[in-house]
């Protein structure tokens, strides 16, 4: 019987580090989907930061967003979602393996509000359900104060990504998108 609970555990263990079975898990098949790019800058009192980033446009790229993306390609800094009415519910990590933090603007491009997200990860015996649940309530703490138009996820590997989170929630940051 221990011997079993060893081996169990070991391949337990040495399955959570397989990227391929942590996708068959999470339901991340290879599907695709394309995304436009866009270049964006995003501007505060002192800097303009430029970015090239994927454009979520439609309902099917707004639920999938970065889902299921282990590495964006270097040239890519993060998504854009332009919605064409106010929103006001928050984004979630959900399946969503890097690191990121949104921006949400307003109608004028002004940000609202901002947040670092952390990935939800799937511990390995949660049913789908319960990890589904717990990253819906983790997604309150990203939460936007107010209405947007746009929200933005930069990868926390942006080169001036510190300097964007860091500054004060007093402090605008202005949102230019070039299409």
């Amino acid at each position: 019987m221990k011997i079993i609970i060893v081996i169990l555990i070991s391949f337990l263990y040495s399955c959570s580090l397989d990227n391929d079975l942590i996708d068959y898990y999470n339901d991340c098949n290879d599907t695709e989907i394309e995304f436009k790019t866009s270049s964006i800058f995003l501007e505060n009192n002192l800097y303009k930061f430029p970015m090239k980033v994927y454009v979520a446009e439609n309902q099917r790229q707004y639920e999938r967003g970065l889902m299921c993306i282990r590495n964006l390609p270097e040239e890519i800094d993060g998504m854009i979602f332009n919605y064409e009415l106010e929103q006001n519910n928050a984004f979630w990590m959900y399946k969503t393996y890097i690191p990121l933090s949104i921006i949400y603007f307003d109608k004028y491009g002004t940000s609202v509000s901002k947040s670092n997200m952390v990935p939800c990860k799937r511990d390995i015996l949660e049913s789908k359900k319960s990890h589904k649940e717990r990253c819906y309530l983790e997604s309150k703490k990203y939460s936007p104060k107010n209405n947007y138009l746009n929200a933005l996820e930069i990868s926390n590997e942006y080169l001036f990504i510190n300097e964007i989170m860091s500054s004060k929630d007093s402090e605008d940051i202005q949102l230019i998108i070039n299409y």
